[in-house]
């Protein structure tokens, strides 16, 4: 490996240097997986390689220019990105404004799309796995990373756990069958959080994740108020681009993944074509922890009647 190279993080399966290649002097990223390994590294290279046949950059995707196998350690090389949503997050303290969320939520829908174009689940699609290619210059360059664990739609079962509990979709949490639009679910779980700064439904085990969700959907929506009298986030309702905004996340967190909106289809929405943000001018965005409270209770409450009784009557009672 280049002696210059220097460590960008850590993965479930490895590492990621920054290095530069002798023939080009081109920076690059590589994901180092150790023999330890080997199976995830294969399927790895096996997904990445299936993705070549699209344009990296049109299609939203990290683009994956090779990779070499020594000792039975498998190297992969990426092009190089700039940071992921996560740190933006960390490092800025504020909870995006709608015009950034667009931006994001298109991006994603694209790469999505070429996804299921050849049935293919990412199934880990978070904030750390969604990069900017140089956030300063490039803004709306965003590309999906990570296919370390994405698998063809044929290979799901019934009972198979994909995705980290915040972002996993009732079907994985009922043992149903499985398809592309969990990557849907998990895309409206993401989107959420960034507007509220928290996650839309966090759980510490996969139980309490099933009752969360039993009782969050049964929960009468009409003893929420979707208004608020304190500072931070103004009125989801208030302007016509929260309003566009929560209208397509109703759509993606539908519970019967049949209903479930698909990538092209939320390609099609009208707040992806909004060129008007005026919530981004009029609404505190500073870090204020009780605002973002009272913004996921109304958000909560307007996203919950699209998931229904239908939810609720799927998980059996529990005895504890």
């Amino acid at each position: 490996m280049d002696e210059r190279a220097k460590l960008l993080g850590r993965g479930a399966f490895g590492y990621v240097y920054l290095c530069t290649r002798s023939d080009t002097e081109e920076m690059v990223a590589v994901k180092t997986i150790l023999e330890e390994d080997t199976e995830f590294a294969e399927d790895e290279v096996r997904n990445l390689k299936k993705l070549q046949q699209f344009d990296p950059d049109q299609n939203c995707l990290v683009r994956f220019n090779r990779y070499q196998e020594i000792q039975k350690n498998y190297l992969l090389e990426f092009e190089k990105l700039d940071m992921n949503v996560q740190d933006f997050l960390e490092q800025s303290s504020r909870p995006l404004h709608l015009s950034e969320i667009q931006v994001i939520t298109q991006q994603m829908l694209v790469a999505l799309k070429a996804l299921k174009s050849i049935q293919m689940v990412h199934g880990d699609i978070k904030l750390d796995n969604i990069m900017w290619r140089n956030q300063q210059l490039e803004p709306r360059n965003i590309k999906l990373i990570d296919f370390g664990v994405a698998q063809d739609v044929c290979e799901l079962r019934c009972g198979d756990i994909l995705q980290l509990l915040p972002q996993r979709a009732p079907e994985v949490l009922l043992g149903l069958p499985l398809s592309e639009a969990v990557d849907m679910w998990a895309l409206g779980s993401v989107i959420a959080s960034l507007y509220i700064n928290n996650e839309l439904y966090s759980s510490t085990c996969e139980l309490d994740g099933t009752w969360k969700l039993k009782t969050e959907c049964s929960c009468p929506t009409g003893n929420i108020s979707t208004s608020s009298t304190t500072s931070g986030k103004s009125s989801l309702h208030q302007h016509e681009d929260t309003q566009a905004f929560v209208s397509l996340l109703k759509q993606i967190l539908e519970v019967d993944p049949r209903k479930r909106i698909s990538p092209s289809e939320a390609l099609l929405h009208p707040f992806l074509t909004l060129t008007n943000f005026p919530s981004d001018l009029t609404e505190d965005l500073s870090d204020n922890k009780a605002a973002a409270s009272i913004s996921t209770i109304r958000l909560r409450s307007l996203v919950s009647p699209c998931l229904g009784v239908r939810a609720a009557a799927c998980v059996s009672p529990m005895v504890v």
